[in-house]
């Protein structure tokens, strides 16, 4: 019994924690301009010492505690706790399938009837805004921030920006979305794709990195409710 309560005072100790660092963060962050043209450059924040060991433990409590919400199975608690202890704006019916990893979710925006499939990634160091009505396959990842690879020591380096994602897109199973891109309204974006520019409205773009393959159809009028196939 004093095991069993122990673990339950730490997690409730844990989510307070997490819930008070995504706080301070998304308050800090509200000066940050989406599709702003410098990246946040998280080594410039903190320099060594101390307060480099209290920025991993940051980054790291984050990280695993957004994955630990990921996991849990059911999405009415997941989105609970994405909106409430991690500052994630979410519109009505979203749906966060299992496995969703996040990186600084109080950046991230997603619209109303939106479907985050299982095993997606989503970045949120330098602002991502999901519109209403898009589905997400599954494994799609989104980053917003990366490295220069020819900087001495390897920094970011402005490399990263914002990432919007249009209304009623489709962005398919195992595709990645790179900084700085703006998909357009009603876009699919094939399975396999590495997205680097932006995609126009209405456009089907595949391959790597992702271009123009065809056309998608003008009357969308879809709305996505929240139902799922798995209660999970």
């Amino acid at each position: 019994m004093i095991i069993i309560i122990a673990l339950i005072v730490s997690q409730i100790l844990f989510f307070l924690q997490l819930a008070a660092i995504c706080r301070r963060n998304m308050y800090k962050s509200k000066k940050m301009i989406l599709n702003k043209s410098e990246c946040v450059d998280n080594e410039a924040v903190y320099t060594n010492g101390i307060k480099k060991i209290l920025r991993n433990y940051i980054n790291g409590s984050v990280l695993i505690g957004t994955t630990y919400i990921g996991m849990i199975p059911s999405h009415l608690l997941r989105n609970f706790l994405f909106r409430k202890i991690c500052c994630m704006k979410l519109g009505r019916n979203v749906v966060i399938h299992y496995g969703v990893q996040v990186r600084a979710p109080w950046n991230i925006s997603i619209g109303e009837g939106t479907i985050i499939g299982d095993k997606a990634i989503l970045d949120g160091r330098n602002g991502l805004i999901i519109g209403d009505h898009v589905n997400f396959s599954t494994g799609v990842w989104i980053w917003t921030e990366q490295h220069d690879l020819n900087d001495s020591l390897f920094r970011c380096n402005n490399k990263g920006g914002s990432v919007i994602i249009g209304d009623r897109s489709w962005i398919s199973c195992r595709t990645v979305i790179l900084p700085r891109v703006n998909i357009g309204y009603g876009t699919v974006v094939a399975a396999g794709a590495v997205v680097t520019n932006d995609c126009e409205n209405y456009g089907i773009y595949g391959g790597i990195p992702a271009k123009l393959i065809g056309r998608r159809s003008h009357e969308l009028n879809y709305v996505f409710d929240g139902d799922c196939s798995m209660f999970f």
